[in-house]
């Protein structure tokens, strides 16, 4: 799972980890949030409904975590269309600053999209 936090439209810090790591950093934090946005998968070939339905469920049960004041979700689809993984996260890592990329601490593909779907909810996302 990936999650980045955002302040003022800047990205401020992100991971990936498990679902047990990320409940217990974000309780620990005990942030006030506006905003929670996950991504909630839509069927693909690739994976069965259950599959497609469990992720959905365990994103929406983090973003609980977070004590959001608004969680939204958004399919794949709406924010990066069906762009391969690779190119979307060289897009996603050139829409960053330098000093947002620093503050990047996982590097696996949750991470980078949870950046993605921030980014694009602040218009910042270069999709060409």
């Amino acid at each position: 799972m990936g999650w980045a936090l955002w302040l003022d439209r800047e990205l401020q810090q992100a991971s990936s980890c498990g679902l047990d790591v990320f409940k217990r950093e974000w309780l620990e934090r005990g942030l006030e949030l506006d905003l929670a946005i996950y991504e909630l998968p839509n069927f693909v070939a690739r994976g069965s409904v259950e599959d497609i339905t469990r992720c959905g469920a365990r994103g929406g049960e983090a973003a609980g975590w977070t004590r959001a004041r608004e969680i939204r979700n958004v399919t794949p689809m709406k924010w990066k269309g069906q762009v391969p993984k690779k190119i979307m996260i060289e897009r996603i890592q050139g829409s960053c600053t330098a000093i947002e990329l620093a503050r990047v601490r996982g590097k696996a593909s949750h991470c980078w999209d949870a950046i993605g779907l921030g980014l694009s909810h602040f218009g910042r996302l270069n999709l060409f």
